[in-house]
């Protein structure tokens, strides 16, 4: 994503529309996709899907999680700091 000031950052979105016909994703309420013109639009909703595990390293924990099958699932966003940081202090 480009930004036209010197401030980096990113988009921050909790729902979008994704044109069902060509893949378009728009970030304000819309009658017809601005691509493709189609009216086959559907929104989408961020939701959260995680799941806390012990491990050795991050493929071990890839590897526990994906074999819980219940997961926690949150409507927005979770910010997760990283606990690992201060390890040495």
């Amino acid at each position: 994503m480009q930004f036209r000031t010197n401030v980096k950052g990113e988009r921050i979105t909790t729902e979008y529309l994704e044109c069902n016909h060509c893949g378009t994703q728009m970030y304000q309420e819309q009658e017809l996709c601005i691509d493709c013109g189609s009216d086959s639009l559907s929104w989408y909703t961020q939701y959260t899907v995680y799941q806390t595990v012990f491990a050795k390293d991050p493929q071990d924990a890839f590897e526990t999680a994906n074999q819980i099958d219940q997961w926690l699932i949150i409507g927005g966003r979770l910010l997760l700091h990283d606990a690992g940081e201060n390890k040495d202090e």
